[in-house]
């Protein structure tokens, strides 16, 4: 009787029967964590200094371009700007693409709307292959406030971008003599 019992319970609790769920449920949690650490394609720094702020836009042109001429997108509000074929084949694309930016980012420092203009873009260029081929272009803005210490920022990207990484940099400065030493605190 104890040798029927093992029988049965070694063809009900075979390992290749056990090995395809666990398999699936391992496979499942380690795509989902993959996913859970992609970072967005898009992101911004953005810079205070004295009397001014700079923000450095890097991103994804082809993906924002598709968005940017696709109708449909326009019609649900997902952009307010819509790129015909004239545009798309324009020199002076990137150029209209600045000047939307400029309009379309929402800075607010100390709540206090900010207006920013356009200083320029570029490719952008890593030395690595597989990322000059994403088409990356960087844009830079900047616009001028009369807050010594600001205290609160907020900032809000047109949702055509996507999302957008996003780090703020306070510089701090401070002149260091020959063989002197600086305490710089970090916050």
């Amino acid at each position: 009787m104890i040798r029927f019992n093992q029988a049965r319970m070694s063809r009900r609790f075979s390992l290749p029967k056990l090995v395809r769920p666990v398999f699936i449920l391992l496979s499942s949690l380690i795509l989902s964590v993959g996913h859970a650490h992609e970072f967005p394609q898009n992101s911004a720094q953005i810079i205070l200094r004295d009397g001014q702020v700079e923000v450095r836009l890097l991103i994804d042109i082809d993906d924002w371009q598709t968005i940017l001429s696709d109708p449909s997108a326009w019609l649900t509000g997902e952009t307010d700007l819509l790129l015909t074929q004239a545009d798309l084949s324009s020199d002076a694309l990137n150029d209209k693409l600045a000047e939307y930016l400029a309009g379309a980012i929402e800075l607010k420092l100390e709540q206090e709307a900010l207006v920013f203009m356009s200083e320029s873009y570029q490719a952008y260029e890593t030395g690595h292959e597989d990322e000059a081929e994403q088409g990356l272009v960087e844009f830079r803005l900047s616009a001028q406030h009369a807050f010594a210490h600001p205290k609160g920022l907020s900032v809000q990207f047109p949702a055509s971008l996507a999302s957008v990484l996003v780090s703020v940099v306070q510089p701090q400065y401070g002149l260091i003599k020959a063989g002197g030493e600086k305490v710089f605190a970090l916050q």
